[in-house]
């Protein structure tokens, strides 16, 4: 998850968005959630502006890919909500203790 400046509290709006059109790996997906269309150009316009979303053999493999993805688009002042993707990782390997 991409998240924008200031978010959850108050989250910046309107910040370009640069970078949608880079390549991805084949399994890769990019789902907008907070942006529209502005002049012509994608800008933020909500606190949760984008996921990048991927599959692979593994729960890692797929968080890797996912991450490599959103380090080609560029928000001003977003950042990435690592927390999400550490939390599922953190939970299949508790299930696989025995």
């Amino acid at each position: 998850m991409v998240a924008a400046r200031g978010y959850p509290e108050r989250a910046e709006l309107g910040a370009l968005i640069d970078g949608l059109d880079a390549e991805h790996a084949p399994d890769v997906m990019i789902f907008h959630a907070g942006t529209r269309a502005q002049a012509g150009r994608v800008v933020s316009a909500g606190g949760r502006i984008l996921t990048a979303s991927a599959w692979a053999p593994t729960l890692r493999g797929a968080l890797d890919a996912a991450y490599a993805a959103a380090r080609h688009i560029h928000i001003d002042g977003a950042f990435y909500r690592t927390d999400i993707g550490r939390r599922h990782l953190d939970a299949a390997r508790e299930r696989t203790k025995g």
